[in-house]
């Protein structure tokens, strides 16, 4: 599996498993927006909470260049393991970078 390939196929996983994880309050789905063609996958956590919309990307995660570009609010764990699975999966000779927007 080439690098590009590889590491869409650990985004879709990371982003299925932190998609089964539901808010204990209020009425809020869980939708994964998955972008193949552009690179762009999200988290988005849709609904009511208090009388109030809930409606917010919760994990934000681009390949661009051939790099992976994370959001600033994204969570440190979702971070590390993405970094963990990209970085392992390297030969020590190889490039590879994980960025995270401020």
């Amino acid at each position: 599996m080439d690098r590009l390939n590889q590491y869409r196929a650990y985004i879709r996983e990371i982003l299925a498993e932190y998609s089964q994880y539901r808010p204990a309050y209020g009425e809020i789905e869980i939708e994964q927006i998955i972008d193949i063609e552009g690179d762009h996958y999200q988290r988005m956590p849709i609904g009511w909470q208090n009388k109030q919309r809930v409606h917010g990307s919760t994990v934000h995660i681009d390949i661009r260049n051939g790099k992976i570009w994370t959001a600033a609010y994204i969570d440190v764990a979702l971070v590390r393991r993405l970094r963990f699975q990209v970085f392992s999966s390297r030969s020590p000779k190889t490039s590879c970078s994980l960025n995270v927007v401020l």
